[in-house]
């Protein structure tokens, strides 16, 4: 079992792909209270996805939560299977507040 995140993070330099094997059910609200720095803090002890490009991930999809960061344009999407009780809307509310751009 697990709650599986992969974690695709674009910067200038290129891809940095990283895996959690307990993360995905939590996500959105993780990122939303936890805010930017922390959270790249916390991706950053991340296991590597042993790939180099997000076009490797061949097991993607038995992954139960995803997290996009685009560096370059301050974009970020998520997405999870949740068993929380809280609206998308609302973290992504608060993501407005607690990350920069």
């Amino acid at each position: 079992m697990g709650s599986r995140l992969g974690v695709i993070v674009k910067t200038i330099d290129g891809w940095d792909i990283r895996y959690d094997h307990w993360s995905a059910q939590t996500l959105g609200r993780d990122i939303a209270l936890d805010g930017y720095e922390a959270t790249l803090t916390r991706i950053r002890q991340m296991a590597p996805y042993g790939v180099d490009t997000p076009q490797e991930m061949k097991s993607a999809p038995w992954l139960e939560g995803t997290l996009f960061i685009d560096m370059t344009t301050k974009r970020i999407v998520w997405a999870e299977e949740s068993e929380g009780c809280y609206l998308p809307r609302l973290i992504n509310a608060l993501i407005e507040l607690t990350w920069p751009g």
